[in-house]
């Protein structure tokens, strides 16, 4: 179960590089991206909300004292 809670943590934040904090949204009609259309405007919603970025701050700051 941890396995499985760290790889879809790695493809929100590859999500989020690739396209959000670019301005872009993928192509739906890939293979791989086609599960994601129902969801995507309420994750950039989320990603660029107060709530989302200050979320993405406490990671970051928790992730510093990880040794």
């Amino acid at each position: 179960m941890q396995k499985m809670a760290k790889q879809i943590h790695a493809w929100k934040k590859t999500l989020y590089k690739t396209f959000v904090a670019n301005g872009q949204t993928p192509n739906f009609t890939n293979k791989a991206y086609v599960k994601l259309r129902p969801f995507w405007d309420e994750f950039v919603e989320f990603k660029n909300s107060e709530e989302g970025q200050a979320q993405m701050i406490k990671n970051l700051e928790n992730a510093k004292q990880k040794q």
